[in-house]
């Protein structure tokens, strides 16, 4: 997942295909001899090229021809050598001259800004203009990762080396692809053949090759010609140089606070058109350190495009010390230049030039009285602000939108792999291959070749066994496939509550799929409590049908099951289990419900909009514990009675034995600004693209031993928001009313509290201190849960404590009740992500005198959040 996220970058390479049998080798070093890693070479003719390895050493493939060989290297001048090749290879060994840097004239005043910060604004104001000046483009790439384990503990040492492993060792993947980019967000790979040391060469779909730092985020950096660049680093001008005619400049990155989302590094941009020509970035993934480089060309004469990329990834994860490496260039490129935007247009930085500015804006409006709205293209050839450039850019990109239908499409992205992929042999790969492989990665294809060799007669072996079901299998589940379309899942779950003693069960599920994607599922589960002795079960038959944008459900459902007063479910089984053995605190309240429900739920323009409706009768039955039995015994502790206390409806409250009603639930729900992802033709959600509101309505009929009708509505809008790239604000807040309020407990308005030392891994969908049922109403209320995850607070502060990957949250909920006008709010601190996987929470609330509650929680990870999932 780490790496994923931390890779999310245009990565290309370009390869040649074996019908070639000449090209050329050589080494690249400096005046002293040294060699020089991972140089870029870069070829004119083909737009094309490759880059050194660790030992400087390079080799390319090339037709027969002459070639304007370009070398360049980081701080060294750069070499252009026209050469000829011939049927064989020819040996090429260039040195290049290290660069006597003679800095530009810059002199900065008091008060003076330094001159990179014009030199950015141009560049930041521009960036959107390169992200559209392309129609489409094709290339071929070629890309390699390569990774092997440094150090990691005893046990894992000793394993890898029973397998025959060691640091010398490593991973390494091969793949080309031809990629294809279509303006706006549409993007396509095919893969035409792969190589993966010990594995059965299949490649993965690498959704973010297409990335870019035009672009205001990439990958969860925020990029330096983002428009809120400035608020995240600062910029220092080095120095100006002439490559090939271009006037280059290079500018200094520095985040103003190093860590997660940000870089830091160098630079370099081409002078007046404002093209990425060079960038060497440092960044941290939490607490993986991650080296970019990379390196544009002109594929023509205004249109800079990357031609190699490199990763270099350090860092430890669970005591295991591991270097991964990334390697890729691009070439072969045909493009299409989008003709609105072929022209020069000159960016004026009006905090620098500000009389030229004023007399360029005031034309500008004249035109507009004269000849209407300006847009993009009227400009051609002219001086524009960087304010009238963002206008324009923001009016164009509507226009797209609008003509291409793609304004709720963040990315439109297909991936096919060819059949004969993984069928090329190493004489293919041998003169396809730009950059040599070094010493661990030749030993890394010949001892993970050989084991995959050994593996793959294993499984032969094994295949020809049946499959066993061991005794966990009963415990965590397994699910059986007969087929591609029907499937079977078995569980056995256990559990232990004051009401039915310990409890064994088994689920069951049976799922069909149908050639349209619909499906059938049919589901049960029945328990025993031994305690109780009692036999209870329900069933479900489910109809799904739709894609995952406008997926609707119909399903039937009934039984007889014990069920917790509040059906939201706030503690579960297994957690009530272990409080209640261990610790004496019986806090799951149940009651038993004989029912039978209808619902039909269904998604409707794109997820936008969901309709869930359900009509059901119950009898509910009120239970009691019969059981005291625990594992630890508490002196002066007991058991509280299934009956909770509460404040408003009284101590103990009856729950009206044998009640039997009919009820009707309606919510409507509604996600506004819902993104979606196009994959291979099939449409998905974004997660947290949007903020969801809702309404939720009951009206309920008693039919048997009394109860008073009641119908109830409430509201509630959540959202996960990133703030600043960094930062990130989670919210939940609902408020409800009755017309005619309920007079039976199970009825009342129930909330998410916490009485246990844990809590979920969601941390604003419940309170950390508020009585499960204390405070439950049958009257108005409304509640705010609200958490902020800070970038930088107290510990994390120190630049070491975040490349922990540890993060720090302050969170504050707040309750409200009509019923004698309670106000409840509790306030608290976590440090989250401890280990990658914990989270330790210190809280306070406002009962009593100040302070004087507080209460220390445990839980997951708030990364491990599925509900409000990134």
């Amino acid at each position: 997942m780490v790496l994923k996220k931390s890779f999310a970058l245009a990565v290309f390479l370009m390869t040649f295909g074996s019908v070639f049998a000449g090209g050329v080798k050589g080494v690249l070093s400096s005046f002293s001899g040294e060699p020089l890693p991972y140089a870029t070479i870069y070829i004119d003719q083909i737009q094309s090229g490759t880059t050194t390895n660790q030992s400087g050493f390079f080799e390319i493939t090339l037709a027969p021809g002459v070639y304007d060989m370009v070398f360049q290297y980081m701080g060294y001048n750069t070499v252009t050598r026209r050469i000829q090749v011939g049927n064989g290879f020819l040996e090429l060994n260039v040195v290049l001259k290290e660069k006597s840097v003679e800095l530009k004239s810059a002199t900065i005043y008091a008060g003076k800004e330094d001159p990179a910060y014009t030199l950015m604004r141009k560049a930041i104001a521009k960036a959107p203009f390169h992200l559209q000046e392309l129609n489409w483009y094709t290339a071929q790439v070629y890309m390699k990762g390569s990774g092997r384990v440094i150090d990691a503990p005893f046990f894992i040492r000793k394993k890898l080396a029973k397998e025959g492993f060691d640091s010398t060792t490593a991973y390494i993947s091969e793949t080309v692809t031809n990629v294809r980019f279509e303006r706006p967000n549409t993007y396509k790979q095919t893969v035409i053949s792969t190589r993966t040391s010990g594995s059965n060469n299949n490649s993965a779909q690498n959704s973010f090759v297409f990335g870019s730092f035009y672009q205001p985020e990439i990958g969860g950096w925020i990029s330096p010609l983002s428009p809120k660049a400035f608020s995240h680093y600062r910029f220092k001008y080095i120095e100006s140089f002439v490559d090939r005619g271009y006037t280059i400049n290079k500018i200094q990155v520095v985040p103003r606070s190093r860590g997660d989302n940000v870089v830091e590094g160098y630079l370099y941009l081409v002078e007046n058109d404002w093209n990425i020509y060079r960038l060497n970035f440092v960044t941290y993934q939490e607490g993986i350190k991650i080296i970019i480089r990379g390196v544009s060309a002109p594929i023509e004469p205004k249109i800079w495009l990357p031609v190699t990329m490199k990763f270099d990834v350090t860092g430890s994860y669970f005591g295991v010390d591991f270097e991964y490496n990334y390697l890729a260039t691009i070439g072969d490129y045909d493009i299409e230049i989008n003709p609105e935007l072929d022209f020069d247009i000159e960016v004026i930085d009006e905090k620098l030039d500000k009389e030229l500015a004023s007399q360029i804006e005031d034309l500008d409006k004249k035109l507009e009285k004269q000849e209407g709205k300006q847009t993009i293209s009227e400009k051609k050839d002219a001086k524009v602000t960087r304010k009238q450039l963002k206008k324009l850019l923001q009016d164009y990109e509507e226009k797209v939108e609008e003509e291409t239908d793609t304004k709720d499409v963040v990315r439109n992205y297909g991936f096919e792999i060819d059949s004969l992929a993984n069928k090329k042999d190493s004489v293919y790969w041998a003169e396809v291959r730009s950059v040599p492989l070094d010493s661990n990665e030749i030993r890394g294809y010949q001892k993970l070749d050989s084991i995959m060799v050994a593996d793959d007669e294993k499984e032969k072996a094994d295949s020809t066994k049946e499959s066993t079901f061991g005794p966990f299998d009963l415990i965590f589940g397994h699910t059986f496939k007969f087929s591609d379309t029907a499937s079977l899942r078995i569980s056995m779950p256990f559990s232990f509550n004051t009401v039915d003693g310990f409890m064994v069960g088994a689920k069951l599920r049976y799922r069909y799929t149908f050639n349209d994607s619909n499906m059938v599922q049919i589901s049960g589960e029945t328990h025993y409590g031994f305690s109780r002795t009692t036999l209870l079960g329900f069933g479900e038959a489910k109809y799904l049908y739709g894609n995952d944008l406008n997926k609707g459900a119909v399903s039937v459902s009934g039984g007889i099951m014990d069920v917790q007063i509040n059906e939201d479910i706030p503690i579960a089984p297994l957690m009530n289990s272990l409080t209640t053995l261990f610790m004496q605190d019986n806090f799951m309240k149940l009651y038993q419900k004989e029912y039978v429900k209808f619902r039909w739920a269904k998604y409707y323009a794109n997820n936008k909009f969901k309709a869930d409706l359900s009509s059901e009768f119950a009898r509910r039955t009120e239970l009691q514990n019969t059981t005291d039995f625990t594992f630890i015994k508490y002196h002066n502790r007991g058991y509280t009675s299934n009956n909770p206390d509460n404040t408003e409806f009284g101590s103990t409250p009856s729950r009206y034995a044998y009640t039997s009603m009919f009820l009707l639930h309606a919510r409507l729900e509604f996600q506004p600004w819902q993104k979606t992802i196009i994959s291979n033709g099939e449409k998905k959600l974004l997660n947290n693209s949007s903020p969801m509101f809702w309404v939720d309505l009951k009206q309920a009929i008693f039919t048997e031993n009394g109860g008073a009708d009641f119908d109830k509505v409430s509201i509630g809008y959540q959202h996960y928001i990133k703030v600043n790239g960094a930062n990130r604000l989670r919210v939940n807040a609902q408020g409800g009313a009755s017309f005619t309020a309920a007079d039976n407990f199970i009825d009342y308005n129930h909330f998410m509290g916490n009485e246990s030392p844990f809590v979920s891994a969601n941390p604003a969908n419940e309170f950390r201190m508020l009585a499960y049922y204390g405070h439950s109403t049958a009257n108005q209320y409304a509640s705010v849960l609200v958490n902020y995850e800070f970038r930088k607070l107290a510990l994390t502060q120190l630049f070491f404590v975040r490349m922990t990957g540890l993060k720090e949250n302050l969170f504050a909920n707040y309750l409200y009740t009509d019923y004698d006008n309670f106000n409840y709010a509790e306030f608290g601190y976590s440090i989250d992500n401890i280990f990658r996987v914990l989270r330790v929470e210190v809280v306070t609330n406002t009962l009593g005198d100040p302070f004087s509650n507080w209460a220390i929680r445990f839980g997951v990870s708030t990364s491990l959040s599925l509900s409000f999932s990134e």
